[in-house]
């Protein structure tokens, strides 16, 4: 690796580790280790600019990252129900397990 050779993600100062690939891309992007993880887990997401003929993207944009513990998509965390959705099994057992037997 050689100091020419950094991470193709915008405003990511790091070197790049390995190279990537994506069925939709004309060639492999040069990414770091981090970049490398998160590509191998949101690739679909990412949006790259390649242009026709060139040898490496012109731009490389990495997906949002989503918060910690929980997916993107999984909209806002809220209060638990206060109907008692959350004791649906309970309903369900024998009364004789339910009373602690």
């Amino acid at each position: 690796m050689t100091a020419s050779d950094p991470c193709r993600v915008e405003d990511c100062d790091r070197r790049a580790a390995v190279s990537v690939v994506r069925d939709d891309l004309p060639g492999p992007i040069r990414l770091c280790a981090t970049h490398t993880e998160d590509f191998r887990m949101n690739g679909p997401r990412w949006v790259v600019e390649w242009e026709p003929g060139a040898d490496s993207p012109v731009s490389v944009t990495a997906a949002p990252l989503a918060p910690v513990g929980r997916s993107a998509s999984d909209g806002p965390v809220g209060p638990a129900p206060k109907d008692g959705g959350g004791h649906r099994l309970a309903s369900r057992l024998p009364a004789w397990l339910r009373a602690g037997r």
